[in-house]
């Protein structure tokens, strides 16, 4: 487990300073990215699982483009949920609601997006330690372990918010 994170932990690090960049930037700026129609309407546990896998995968074919992909998909997310949380406190929404109908949910949500977007900068990784050293020949198991551990948190994820989050 050490060296799989050893191996991982800058495409890890690259996820997760994008995702937390975007956030804050969409929390303290929500003006950068345009008013979205409010739908609260709950999706139910398989909605919630199915869209939440789908974006898993979009964000994991980044290993196609270099990241680019997962790039883009992880700062559009990043930015919705800035630009949430701070829409929330405007319409007056106390602290403690936001939270908890954010943080049961999202603190598998968030890692599992953040391993996704890991899978999507792991080609570019290896290309870039092609060119300067020997390349980490792991690749393709260290992408299945964490497409495997992001569908693990997502699934958690889905359950605690589709069942558990309603209900706070």
């Amino acid at each position: 487990m050490k060296a799989f994170l050893l191996r991982n932990r800058t495409v890890i690090i690259i996820s997760g300073i994008l995702y937390f960049v975007s956030f804050l930037i969409g929390l303290f700026y929500p003006g950068v990215i345009p008013i979205l129609q409010e739908d609260h309407r709950p999706l139910g546990f398989l909605k919630l699982v199915q869209y939440n896998i789908s974006a898993i995968c979009m964000i994991s074919l980044g290993f196609f483009t270099l990241g680019i992909v997962s790039s883009i998909l992880l700062t559009v997310n990043g930015l919705i949920f800035g630009f949430a949380i701070s829409s929330a406190v405007t319409k007056g929404i106390s602290v403690w609601d936001i939270c908890l109908a954010s943080i049961p949910h999202g603190i598998f949500e968030i890692p599992s997006l953040l391993l996704a977007g890991a899978i999507g900068f792991k080609s570019a990784e290896w290309m870039i330690t092609k060119v300067f050293t020997s390349p980490k020949s792991k690749v393709g198991s260290d992408c299945l372990v964490l497409f495997g551990g992001a569908i693990f948190l997502m699934l958690i994820a889905g359950l605690i918010e589709g069942f558990i989050t309603p209900r706070l």
